[in-house]
């Protein structure tokens, strides 16, 4: 097979594995809207968009690593292939060659049933989370835009009312086994600024990163 063929072969293959990946996002995703959890809801549609992303580019990371893994695979087979017309490969040196091949097949399964390993385990933990969220937040959320919400155990609520996209980013964060409630305020490319919330303004600047 020529080098385009390979190339098409892989690409194939790799597109195949992402749009895996995409059913089981939406799977998900699905499962989050009969939970009326909207903040989940937004991350697994951010999965969705990145790897309808990595389907369309060829430039990516990941495909890269995937393709230098695709490469290495094929010259091993093709020394391999070299290597059963030679006479002087022993039988010692086949069965080693044999057990490496099937050594990086079985890495390669692995990887990917922890992949989906990881993904179930994340979606039952914010499963639990959300469960455990405060009425009062929840209630909230109703009430607020959608560029305004909380972060609670390290989730990103968002407001359910319409935002406008001119506006910063406003999260209000009460960190575990602290009484102060804390302000990040961000807007993309530009800052990052956490206030602590005080009882009259103004509020106390803590910290700014500027973009």
């Amino acid at each position: 097979m020529s080098d385009n063929g390979l190339e098409k072969k892989w690409r194939e293959h790799y597109t195949r594995l992402i749009y895996a990946e995409i059913k089981q996002m939406e799977r998900f995703r699905e499962q989050a809207l009969k939970r009326s959890s909207g903040d989940n809801v937004s991350r697994f549609d951010q999965k969705i968009t990145k790897l309808k992303e990595e389907l369309e580019s060829t430039e990516t990371e990941r495909y890269m690593t995937f393709i230098e893994e695709q490469e290495e695979t094929a010259a091993y087979q093709r020394k391999r292939n070299e290597d059963r017309k030679s006479a002087l490969m022993d039988e010692a040196k086949q069965k080693s060659a044999m057990q490496s091949f099937y050594d990086r097949e079985n890495a390669a399964r692995r990887s990917e049933r922890n992949m989906q390993y990881m993904a179930k385990r994340e979606w039952e933990w914010l499963c639990t989370q959300d469960e455990r969220l405060p009425d009062y937040i929840r209630t909230n959320l109703t009430r607020m835009p959608g560029n305004k919400g909380y972060i609670w155990k390290g989730i990103w609520y968002f407001g359910k009312l319409q935002a406008d996209p001119r506006d910063p980013i406003v999260m209000f964060e009460k960190p575990r086994g602290s009484s102060d409630m804390l302000i990040h305020e961000m807007k993309y490319n530009q800052y990052h600024r956490i206030f602590k919330k005080n009882r009259n303004p103004p509020n106390t600047l803590l910290s700014e990163t500027i973009y």
